[in-house]
């Protein structure tokens, strides 16, 4: 079987050698075990990876629902402050308010106009913060799957049928 190994093997130390050279193998036959604990720490450290980019995915998609929310009570505290300044503009035609109770209405109305506009850009950085945790949620776990995949190939089986002719 000498040179008909995979390439991606891992490399490592055998800690356990189930062949001699000259013994009979069919494929599928475990030949080695490749000493595991370096590859099983570096899976537990991917799966800690994983489980912080969806925690940061998450703290992500709640600050979204907060800055909607902001925005909505934004929303009431405008609607609220146009309907005073519609009738302080009235009030003031007829008279009745001071030029500065009109002018401190329509300085609270452009004001939480501004609030507005700014809490709905918050929104969209928010929005693109979660996308882009849900990108490194995808790498993690891609990084993860590669990880478990190394851990697995520490056990190494026979490719082929043959005869052990060359032990290294």
């Amino acid at each position: 079987l000498c040179g008909h190994l995979p390439d991606e093997l891992q490399a490592g130390e055998i800690v356990e050698l189930f062949v001699e050279e000259g013994d009979s193998v069919v494929a599928g036959q475990l030949l080695a075990k490749i000493d595991p604990d370096a590859y099983q720490s570096q899976v537990e450290r991917g799966v800690a990876g994983v489980n912080s980019s969806k925690a940061q995915l998450a703290n992500a998609r709640s600050q979204i629902k907060t800055l909607i929310a902001q925005k909505e009570q934004i929303q009431a505290q405008l609607d609220n402050a146009r309907d005073i300044y519609n009738r302080n503009e009235k009030l003031k035609k007829d008279g009745v308010i001071s030029d500065a109770d009109y002018e401190a209405s329509l300085s609270n109305l452009r004001a939480l106009e501004a609030n507005l506009r700014s809490a709905e850009a918050n929104i969209k950085a928010a929005e693109e913060n979660a996308n882009a945790a849900a990108f490194s949620v995808n790498s993690a776990e891609a990084t993860l799957n590669e990880l478990r995949t190394a851990l697995i190939r520490t056990t190494i089986y026979s490719p082929v049928s043959g005869i052990i002719s060359l032990l290294n």
